[in-house]
Formats: C-alpha cells, structure tokens, sequence
C-alpha cells in the first residue's frame, strides 16, 4: 500500500513539474515573440502620401524661407476649395517641403511625386524639382520643368527622374524666373498607385474591380480596358477629370458621372 502512494505521489509531482515548465515555456516564448515585434515589418503602405490636399499634412511642413506663402488661398485651386499660392515668386525662391519624423522609403509610393500647378503669367515658368533623401539632408538631384501659362499643368515625376533615392524627407521646388503673377500648387503627393484601371467586368463602387485595389478619385487617371463593363448604378456618384474609355461604362437610372474639367 506504501509502496502504492509513494508512486502516485511521484507521479503528481512530475506532472506538476511538467505544467510548470510548460508555463514558463510559454512565457518565454511571449517574451520572444514580444521583442521579435521590435523588429516586425511595418504594415504595407495601400494609400499615397498626401503632403497637401485641402490643408498641409500634419506630418509635413513648409520650411521658413523667404517666399511668401498662402496655404489656404481660395481663389484659384484644382479642387476643393483651396490650394497653396505664391504671390509674385522671385528667381532663386524655394517651395521647401519637409516631412517631420524619418524619411519616408520610395519603395511604398514606387509612381513617384506629383503636383499640380497654375502659373498666372503669360509665358512658360521654369521649375527645378528636388528631392532630398532626409530632411536635413544636402544631398539632393533634381528634374527640371516648365509650367504651362494660364491653366492647370499636372506633373508625375517617376523617382528615376531623381536618381532612384531609397527614401524622402524633403522636396523642393525651385522657382526660376521673378514674375509679377502669381503660382498656385494644389494636390501635391507622393503616390502609391497611379495606374487606375479597370481589372474586370462590374460595379464602379466595387474597389476590387480597380488595380489600385481603391476607388477613382478626382485626380485618377481612369482607363476602362477593353472588353470591360463597368457599371454606375442607381445611387452611385463619382466624380472624376480623365476617363481613358476603351470597354463600356454602363450609367443605370439614378447613377451620376460628372466630369470635372480644367
């Protein structure tokens, strides 16, 4: 009988050593997994980078220089209701953009930078480009450009217009010519997905339907590809200002396009 309980007692005590040791297996394991995360990927960028839409992004700013700046003008935008004006810019000036914290990385916003700009005057305004890799940083390459005189110019520069840069903490763009107009910028952005096309027969509103895996904005460019249907139906809206339609697009009763042209 002795002999029995002195078995049954070694047996307990193993298995309370086992779920002991299981535990601590386990917090150990916690542990690791929680400094494994220290060093976890961050999660995959969906969206583009916008620096200014309506307002500055909280996360940028205009650098102090010597220009003057408006970020809420309301006479002239793209769209919406405001956009950032430079009043008689002079040769030399800079429109400095810096991004607050670490350098944004290339890869995640791989159609590169784009913006939009009306130039007042009656000839062609000379813009140098650059794009700095952090910044503080003095090392810089640059995209030269003229802006069109009298109406809206839209510019998508890829980053090999700037010698592939891995990231971006500062962008400037240099103002080449004293003027008495003024400039306006609007819709400026680093963009993650510029090809907005359709990648199958469906309803506009379906965001699986579009390549960029969202729906059109107004600045898309939005191609329909052959042999695609897409529909708008009754109680969908959207609005948009370049439609490249080789397929169909399919408006129901009730369904509104509206094409906004500059």
């Amino acid at each position: 009988m002795k002999t029995i309980l002195l078995f049954l007692l070694l047996f307990l005590c193993l298995q309370f050593l086992t779920v002991a040791q299981s535990k601590k297996s386990l917090r150990r394991n916690l542990e690791n997994a929680k400094i494994a995360c220290n060093v976890c990927p961050n999660p995959l960028i969906t969206d583009d980078e916008i620096i200014y839409g309506d307002t500055m992004n909280i996360n940028w700013q205009i650098f102090p220089t010597n220009i003057s700046v408006n970020t809420s003008n309301s006479n002239t935008q793209f769209i919406n209701s405001r956009s950032i004006k430079i009043v008689n810019p002079t040769e030399n000036q800079l429109l400095d953009l810096r991004y607050n914290t670490i350098p944004l990385n290339t890869i995640d916003y791989p159609d590169g930078f784009e913006f939009w700009i009306y130039n007042e005057s009656l000839t062609p305004y000379p813009l140098t480009i650059q794009v700095f890799t952090t910044s503080s940083s003095t090392n810089n390459t640059t995209s030269s450009n003229l802006a069109t005189p009298n109406k809206w110019t839209h510019f998508l520069l890829d980053w090999s217009s700037f010698g592939n840069p891995q990231t971006v903490g500062r962008i400037t763009v240099k103002l080449n010519q004293t003027i008495a107009e003024s400039l306006y910028f609007d819709q400026i952005k680093l963009v993650h997905c510029a090809d907005m096309y359709s990648t199958k027969t469906g309803n506009w509103n379906d965001q699986t339907l579009w390549s960029c895996g969202r729906l059109p904005i107004l600045t898309d460019i939005v191609t329909i590809d052959p042999q695609h249907t897409v529909t708008v139906l009754n109680g969908v809206s959207a609005t948009l200002s370049f439609l490249k339609l080789f397929g169909t697009l399919d408006i129901k009763s009730g369904g509104i396009i509206n094409m906004k042209n500059y």
